[in-house]
């Protein structure tokens, strides 16, 4: 009777806005699983080599490529193999490459990490200039190598200062 239409609607309308939710949209809904690379992975001997070509395309949302450097408050490379020279494509490129097979991908430079230690954020986030520097550096350096992003592993900011000028970078 009246229960059973009742249930019935209910059940309607539950799987309904269950629907709705589970087609919207996928980027505000779907996970993010963010893969790094190293540039040292390449050295690694025998089966522990590891290169671009090795990483399943359809595995990470966001593929990270660790890591970059910063000379003089700008972004650099840090290995040799890292820039595409004489034709030879280098880590960055083939890295950048996985976007052909998964054009959802997006692949980020991180700069920073535990060898690059904290004194270089330090005087590059301690003043606006400085600041000022290094992001116009980095969006031009991300752009023309055709990275969506980039990722700071400033580690770690320590005391009042660094953390105002984290903020103030960040910003």
């Amino acid at each position: 009777g009246t229960l059973t239409i009742l249930f019935l609607c209910l059940t309607a309308l539950c799987l309904t806005v269950e629907c709705s939710r589970l087609t919207s949209s996928k980027s505000t809904n779907s996970k993010k699983i963010v893969c790094y690379f190293t540039n040292w992975a390449q050295y690694r001997p025998n089966e522990g080599k590891y290169v671009p070509e090795d990483i399943d395309p359809t595995l990470c949302t966001h593929l990270i490529f660790a890591f970059g450097w910063m000379k003089k408050h700008k972004i650099s490379s840090f290995d040799s193999t890292d820039e595409t020279k004489n034709g030879k494509k280098g880590m960055y490129e083939r890295l950048v490459d996985v976007k052909n097979k998964n054009k959802d991908a997006k692949v980020l430079l991180a700069i920073g990490g535990w060898s690059f230690g904290t004194q270089r954020f330090k005087e590059m986030a301690s003043n606006r200039y400085n600041r000022q520097l290094f992001v116009f550096s980095a969006i031009k350096y991300l752009r023309d190598r055709n990275f969506d992003g980039l990722d700071l592993d400033w580690e770690f900011p320590r005391g009042g200062d660094d953390k105002k000028h984290f903020v103030s970078l960040l910003k």
